[in-house]
């Protein structure tokens, strides 16, 4: 006599008991491996800011002490071009003024940090920063 294999209902519930658990586990891995990715991606996209903002901060520190130093020598015309526009001047601006009164030398003094946008904004910005604290004593005079 052959005995044929039935399943029990038991064992088909147990099965697909193990099945569930298996499948609920492949889903949390996924999604942990997601959370991990988004994790990585976060703390990336914070890293990047922080860099970005430090490098906005050194052109700022290093603009603001060139604007100064440049106006006590700047002329009226440029004093003016620089400290009395509507808003912030772009460093594309910034650049072509600076091209009229430095020298090749004194460009290449900003180093790589022309090829940064960030830097280049936070200079733009102290630059200006820096040449008005000598107008706002002299424009009065003029």
């Amino acid at each position: 006599m052959v005995k044929t294999a039935r399943k029990t209902q038991g064992t088909t519930r147990k099965q697909d008991a193990a099945k569930r658990r298996v499948t609920a586990t492949r889903n949390a891995q996924a999604a942990s491996d997601g959370q991990d990715q988004d994790e990585r991606l976060q703390e990336t996209i914070n890293r990047l800011r922080a860099e970005a903002d430090l490098d906005r901060s050194t052109g700022r520190c290093l603009g603001c002490q060139d604007g100064e130093e440049w106006a006590y020598s700047a002329s009226l015309v440029n004093l003016r071009r620089v400290c009395e526009p509507e808003g912030n001047m772009d460093a594309d601006a910034l650049l072509a003024l600076l091209s009229e009164d430095w020298d090749a030398q004194d460009l290449a003094s900003l180093g790589e940090g022309c090829d940064r946008p960030n830097f280049m904004l936070g200079y733009a910005d102290g630059f200006q920063t820096g040449a008005f604290a000598v107008w706002k004593y002299v424009r009065h005079l003029f």
